[in-house]
Formats: structure tokens, C-alpha cells, sequence
């Protein structure tokens, strides 16, 4: 799990009580298609929320059985590919890919106006997903994509 230290001097409170519609799975259920799913062989998740005057940063971290982080992964790239969306004007589009080195998935949305940005990583058996502001850039997200993979090796064999 990312802690204070990976995040702007800004962000001030930590907190378990994890709760609105902001994962992946979440997001594409304004896709009309139903999609594959992300939750493949999950034996284990936590949740964490940081926030600060202006931005609220949420993560949640699945631990899954034998290869099916990877599966996770793949589904997830397969969801926002075929993700027709509800409204008009809403999508979910694989921003970047690969970002700090390590298997990962920026993927940006709009709901409803709202542009929102969720970090896929994975090291291993852990998957992070990792809500950042609707307006984060690459620069942002690759500087998260490497705080997690570090702390995701810290739970796993696979580094």
C-alpha cells in the first residue's frame, strides 16, 4: 500500500472507511457491455484512503491465486477496449500503459462530465488500483505507478 511518504506533503489523513463507486469494476458499469471481471481468484483486498484540502487519493490492493493477477490485468485492458458507454459523452480509454517500468495501466474516464483517472499496477500477485485526480497527468501517474510497484514488492516473492 502506497503511504504518506509516496504523496504530496499535502495529503495529511489516512483512512480505511473506503466506500463510493470509484473502481475500475465501478466505472464500467456505465459501459453497456457486461465485462470481463477483475475480481479473477481474489483471496485477499484492503483498502486506503488519503486525503488533503484538494484531492482525495483512494487505493485498493488484491492479492489473487496462482496466475490470476495477471488475468486481472488482461481483463481489465479487454473492459475499457470494449467499453461502449451508457451516455453520450461519457467514455474509458487506456491512457498509457507500462509507466515507471512496470506492468501498469493509466486509464482515464467521463462520467456524467466528470473526468476521472484510475492506475492499474501489478507486481506479482498483488494489483493495485489507485483513483487519482480527474486531471492527472502521465508524469503523475508514472511517479505513482513506481511508489506502488515498490511497495507491492515489499507483499510479494516476485520481484
Amino acid at each position: 500500500m502506497l503511504q504518506l511518504a509516496d504523496l504530496p506533503e499535502d495529503f495529511r489523513s489516512l483512512r480505511s472507511d473506503v466506500g463510493g463507486d470509484w473502481p475500475l469494476e465501478s466505472v464500467a458499469s456505465h459501459c453497456r457491455d457486461t465485462s470481463p471481471p477483475l475480481l479473477v481468484g481474489e483471496v485477499d483486498r484492503r483498502d486506503v484512503r488519503y486525503d488533503s484540502q484538494t484531492d482525495v487519493l483512494i487505493e485498493r490492493v488484491t492479492r489473487h491465486s496462482g496466475d490470476a493477477a495477471a488475468t486481472v490485468m488482461d481483463n481489465a485492458r479487454r473492459l475499457v477496449a470494449a467499453c461502449v458507454p451508457n451516455r453520450p459523452g461519457d467514455s474509458l480509454t487506456v491512457l498509457a500503459e507500462g509507466l515507471g517500468g512496470v506492468e501498469s495501466l493509466l486509464v482515464g474516464s467521463v462520467v456524467g462530465g466528470e473526468p476521472g483517472r484510475l492506475l492499474l499496477v501489478r507486481r506479482g500477485d498483488l494489483v493495485a488500483q489507485i483513483r487519482l485526480d480527474g486531471r492527472a497527468t502521465r508524469a503523475e501517474a508514472r511517479s505513482y505507478a513506481r511508489a506502488a510497484a515498490s511497495r507491492l514488492c515489499a507483499g510479494t516473492d516476485a520481484c
